[in-house]
C-alpha cells in the first residue's frame, strides 16, 4: 500500500504519533498507532503527506480531472485511481494526460460508436468513457 488515512495523535520534537483510520485484517496487531520520525530527526521510515478532504471515501468519482482536485500528490492519483477502478471508471484525466487501468476483465461497450465519439470530442466525457454500463 502506497497510501494509509491517518489522523495526527500527537507531535513532539523528535517524531510524530498517527493513528491509522482504515484498517486492514492483514495488519499486525497495535498496527493502528505508528510513529513517524521526523526527516530532521535521522528518520526515514515514512513521509506523511496531507490528505484532501476532497477524495476521501468515493471522493475520487466526483473528478473526472485530478488537476480540480486541491491538494494532488503521488499518492493522492494513486489513491484516486484504485477508487475509481473500483467502481469500473479506468480512464482518468489529469489536465492533458489520460490515465487509462487495464480493467482485466471485458467492458461491454468500450469501443463502441458512443464510446468513440466521446473520444473526438474534447473535455470531461473522455473519463467517461470507461465507466461499465
Amino acid at each position: 500500500r502506497v497510501w494509509r488515512a491517518a489522523r495526527v495523535a500527537a507531535v513532539d520534537a523528535a517524531e510524530t504519533t498517527v493513528e491509522i483510520l482504515d484498517h486492514c485484517e492483514s495488519d499486525e496487531e497495535g498496527a493502528g498507532i505508528v510513529k513517524v520520525p521526523h526527516e530532521k530527526s535521522g528518520g526515514s521510515s515514512g513521509r506523511l503527506l496531507p490528505r484532501d478532504a476532497a477524495l476521501i471515501g468515493d471522493g475520487a468519482l466526483k473528478f473526472d480531472d485530478l488537476t480540480d482536485v486541491p491538494e494532488l500528490h503521488a499518492a493522492e492519483i494513486l489513491h484516486a485511481l484504485d477508487v475509481r477502478f473500483a467502481h469500473g471508471i479506468i480512464y482518468t484525466l489529469t489536465g492533458p494526460v489520460l490515465l487509462a487501468v487495464n480493467p482485466f476483465r471485458s467492458l461491454p461497450g468500450l469501443y463502441g460508436a458512443e464510446v468513440l465519439r466521446r473520444f473526438l470530442t474534447p473535455g470531461p466525457a473522455v473519463a467517461r468513457a470507461g465507466r461499465e454500463g
